[in-house]
């Protein structure tokens, strides 16, 4: 199922061959089936060389309850003063049984963390859309041009039929620099002038969102192409010019992108210091409708294509659709875990303290507060497994991002507030479920038969 799942998502980024074929793989199976195995037969060897190494009389009698002991809040007085019985009660209780207090939180943790991931996922690659094509490049509409041997003629064309339609000329090409023995392919952008640049591009950091401005001497670099070359404001770049040559360029700012590497460079720049000529290879507009856009197609010769951000957006929405499989598959995978062990360790806590909790039923406690009694010790436990899982889950996120980029990409880092309460709520209605299958197991328990000797 997984690399189904896998294949479908990254279907809108490469072409994979249809039908999707999973093959079977004999070594693979063999591995896992091993490595389970291995985990399995090795917890019952543990359990079992416990038990078997205790004396035949002390196993024919049930087991004696934990002791109980002082613990760090009642050092606090101030705090433990304050606190009920019942209260009390739960604290040291939590810390009588240290295994399974580690064995939940770290199961609720990893749940959790799982759930972060797979809404921090979503986020990342759906920030893309909203910062690339909203904040950053700020134009509606690109048109492409063939081959410009005049471009006044374009101007003169534009001033003529969209005289109201603010617009700029640029150019891009791909090239090739390199830093310290690391070379990477690039695409290079050249607007005509830097003046009024930042209505069409905003070029900032990322961390604190920083203005970084752009003049005639200015060599800005796209952030993923700093992570791969190790570069740094101050780094020195070799541009690999049309005549062969390698020309060493100063990196003045690192700008926030996310889709392809770029290097933002001066048309004065370009020409003085690289010696590659200016020729404009497209045009951006902040905002054009259809009737403009066909006025562009019919009336400037030298424009063969037009393509709006709007039709950008839909193919990267059509990519997020198909990565919530997988993000599906993550919420699954977390719910099984945390209904496993959360029900595994309180079916556990509750057969342990079937005398126990015979016992308060004998004094009078009815079956809400037997409940509560019990429950009170998970709801703590899944929240602190809870909270640390948030914030495992914000390192999770970021491994996960940074592995499954590709090198024309790179995803937001981002996860909204939204998916950290969406992530608690869901680990909390998957505790709620299991308390509500194993309320029926405390109604269950008898005051008689828990109570007979054995002996």
């Amino acid at each position: 199922v997984l690399p189904f799942v896998i294949c479908k998502a990254y279907d809108t980024m490469y072409i994979v061959p249809e039908p999707i074929r999973t093959p079977y793989y004999p070594s693979y199976t063999i591995l896992s089936i091993g490595l389970s195995i291995l985990c399995t037969t090795g917890a019952t060897l543990l359990a079992g060389y416990h038990t078997l190494s205790s004396v035949p009389a002390a196993l024919m009698l049930p087991e004696a309850p934990k002791a109980g002991k002082r613990i760090f809040l009642e050092h606090i007085r101030p705090i433990w003063k304050h606190l009920s019985f019942t209260q009390k009660v739960t604290a040291r209780n939590l810390f009588r049984y240290k295994k399974r207090l580690i064995m939940t939180i770290i199961g609720i943790g990893g749940c959790t963390a799982l759930l972060v991931t797979g809404f921090g996922l979503h986020d990342s690659v759906s920030g893309i859309l909203e910062k690339q094509y909203g904040q950053i490049y700020r134009y509606g509409v690109l048109a492409g041009f063939e081959k410009v041997e005049n471009a006044d003629e374009i101007k003169e064309a534009m001033h003529e039929y969209l005289p109201e339609t603010e617009w700029m000329l640029q150019m891009t090409k791909q090239g090739e620099i390199r830093h310290e023995g690391h070379s990477a392919d690039i695409n290079l952008y050249v607007p005509e002038q830097t003046e009024g640049f930042a209505d069409f591009v905003d070029l900032r950091t990322r961390r604190g969102q920083k203005r970084i401005p752009f003049t005639e001497d200015s060599v800005v670099v796209s952030e993923k192409l700093a992570e791969k070359l190790g570069l740094s404001v101050g780094s020195t770049i070799e541009w690999k010019n049309e005549k062969g040559r390698y020309v060493p360029l100063t990196v003045t700012g690192i700008c926030e992108q996310y889709v392809y590497d770029y290097v933002y460079l001066s048309r004065k720049c370009l020409e003085n210091t690289l010696g590659d000529p200016w020729q404009p290879s497209e045009m951006d507009l902040l905002e054009a409708d259809e009737e403009q856009i066909e006025i562009l197609k019919t009336r400037i010769p030298e424009v063969v294509t037009v393509s709006k951000v709007a039709d950008v957006i839909r193919t990267f929405e059509k990519m997020i659709r198909s990565l919530n499989l997988v993000i599906g598959v993550l919420i699954i995978s977390a719910g099984v875990l945390a209904f496993i062990v959360l029900y595994n360790l309180t079916n556990i806590n509750v057969m342990e303290r079937q005398r126990e909790i015979a016992t308060i039923k004998v004094l009078g406690f009815f079956q809400k507060e037997v409940g509560a009694y019990i429950y009170r010790e998970t709801l703590w436990l899944t929240l602190i497994g809870c909270v640390l899982g948030l914030i495992a889950g914000i390192f999770m996120h970021r491994f996960v991002i940074t592995t499954v980029e590709v090198d024309v990409v790179m995803f937001s880092r981002t996860i909204h507030s939204i998916s950290f309460v969406y992530s608690a709520l869901l680990t909390g209605v998957f505790s709620i479920i299991v308390g509500i299958v194993m309320s029926r197991k405390l109604k269950r328990i008898s005051m008689v038969e828990s109570l007979k000797s054995v002996d």
